[in-house]
């Protein structure tokens, strides 16, 4: 694996198995779905424009199961951060820097649920 894969995954604190009763079909279509609301929401990042900001809170509400699932720290902190600068109206250098930030959390989010699905399909192919 070289450097530049090392450094975008992010280790996954869900327990995958709490959920799908370690059945490797399931899990990888939950992982499939963690993987499109995590897209949405970053597709649904805001910029200063306030109609974008509102579609994101509602994105945000409507996959607060997924964050909740991934139980990533700081993702969710930086979600946090993004929604109160997005009430508070918080200077703009401050919102485009969580914003950035954020994008990159989310690629490795999701390339760390790619890389899961790939060794379930793998381990369950040698079974």
């Amino acid at each position: 694996m070289n450097q530049r894969n090392m450094s975008i995954h992010r280790p996954l604190l869900i327990d995958f198995d709490k959920y799908t009763d370690g059945d490797p079909d399931f899990k990888n279509a939950l992982i499939s779905h963690l993987i499109d609301n995590v897209k949405e929401l970053q597709q649904s990042l805001p910029d200063m424009d306030s109609n974008t900001s509102i579609n994101f809170i509602q994105v945000l509400h409507k996959i607060k199961t997924t964050v909740t699932m991934l139980n990533d720290r700081e993702f969710i902190q930086t979600l946090e951060e993004i929604k109160s600068s997005i009430i508070s109206n918080h200077p703009f250098e401050f919102f485009k820097r969580k914003l950035k930030s954020f994008s990159r959390l989310c690629d490795q989010v999701i390339e760390s649920l790619v890389a899961e699905s790939s060794n379930i399909t793998s381990r369950s192919n040698h079974s």
